[in-house]
């Protein structure tokens, strides 16, 4: 499973979550593509076969795209967005954990959203990458205003600039490389969408607090 060793998964997928993941549904999946707007990654000029590393939350929401079949469209768009008390759930776990090394706040922090949903009453393939989604989408947030502070305290060292842009542009190849290993592994099955989608959500939030201990180390 792609958690491992990383947030709060810990032992291999059990068989009952895979049993889960086996009912078909569909949203119109969000792309999450504000990162790569602010790195000018949709801007650059398109190779054959390039797809800007979109490829594997587009073929997650082609995985799920029968959901709106079964369920209103307003309804299925809102299932993943962030609620208020989520987003407050990652702050006090930031908070709490200020200060702590980043692999402490990776553990304490990244899943606390989403590892709970395959437990949940009713849950299924929709609503556990549904929940993925909600708090990856909270991740990149705090990895955009990071990244966005950084490139700030950077602006009288443009070669330092210029590299934390080109890391950041090599992170999300490697991410979406990275992830579509999870989703190829299971491919042909709903799972795919599930592993995909978590390997997302965690490599966004271990980027995420990394990118603030750059943007905190260069206060000093």
């Amino acid at each position: 499973m792609p958690g491992f060793g990383a947030g709060r998964s810990k032992t291999p997928p059990p068989l009952s979550l895979l049993a889960k993941a086996g009912n078909p549904v569909t949203p119109n999946l969000p792309l999450c593509s504000s990162h790569r707007h602010r790195l000018g990654l949709l801007d650059r000029p398109v190779k054959p076969g390039d797809d800007n590393g979109l490829g594997i939350m587009k073929r997650i929401a082609i995985a799920l795209g029968l959901l709106l079949l079964t369920r209103g469209a307003a309804q299925a768009q809102a299932e993943f967005e962030p609620t208020s008390a989520e987003r407050a759930t990652i702050a006090a776990c930031l908070e709490r954990t200020a200060g702590e090394p980043e692999l402490k706040q990776m553990s304490d922090c990244i899943g606390l959203i989403a590892d709970p949903c395959p437990d949940a009453p009713g849950a299924n393939t929709f609503t556990i990458v549904a929940c993925h989604t909600r708090e990856q989408k909270i991740w990149d947030g705090y990895l955009n205003d990071r990244y966005g502070e950084a490139q700030s305290r950077l602006k009288d060292q443009p070669g330092a600039a210029a590299a934390l842009k080109e890391a950041q542009r090599t992170w999300i190849q490697f991410r979406d490389a990275k992830c579509d290993y999870w989703e190829k592994l299971y491919e042909g099955g709903t799972f795919a969408s599930v592993a995909a989608g978590d390997c997302m959500r965690v490599e966004t939030g271990r980027r995420a607090l990394e990118m603030h201990a750059i943007a905190g180390d260069l206060d000093h």
